[in-house]
């Protein structure tokens, strides 16, 4: 089985543990950070995932066919809840926002993506050290177009609600609760 077809196979089988509700991810968990990912089209973005799970996001992916008009270009950064509330991007320096991922080449194969490891201490230089119980907040203040991704106010956070609430909690002996 070719490896594009797998890819396929795998993202669909993903796309349905979506949901609006409050998550307890596994070891692994992918984001798919384009405006039809289902997570984004509700009031409640958050999600909860178990120490050591691995985030990865995933950028909008398109064939070479796909007229760039049709296309969702996104820079993705972990922010302060201030930032997160009022969809704006004034630092783009730690420790007020962080990269996350560029999305910048919907084309590229394979598509563009970045793993965060969700632990309290990274063994990798530069990667974001998550703390038990505290909300950590992630957004796109691109508009989603070419032009529009270095935008810094609202863009695809206001209009498309892209933005999410990560907590880290739960081990072994406890339970995840709903917001």
């Amino acid at each position: 089985m070719s490896w594009d077809i797998l890819l396929a196979l795998v993202l669909g089988v993903l796309g349905l543990f979506y949901h609006t509700e409050s998550i307890v991810f596994g070891a692994e968990s992918f984001i798919y950070w384009n405006a039809s990912n289902s997570l984004f089209s509700s009031q409640d973005r958050y999600l909860s995932v178990e120490p050591n799970t691995k985030l990865t996001f995933i950028c909008p992916h398109y064939s070479a066919f796909t007229p760039p008009t049709q296309m969702e270009y996104y820079v993705v950064y972990m922010v302060p809840e201030v930032y997160y509330n009022n969809c704006i991007i004034e630092d783009v320096y730690p420790p007020n926002a962080r990269l996350i991922v560029n999305c910048s080449d919907p084309t590229a194969e394979p598509p563009i993506s970045f793993s965060i490891w969700v632990k309290q201490f990274q063994s990798i230089p530069g990667m974001p050290d998550f703390t038990f119980l505290k909300r950590y907040y992630f957004t796109t203040t691109s508009t989603g177009s070419p032009s529009g991704m270095n935008n810094q106010v609202y863009g695809a956070c206001k209009l498309k609600n892209m933005k999410m609430e990560l907590e880290m909690c739960c081990n072994t002996t406890t339970t995840a609760t709903s917001k």
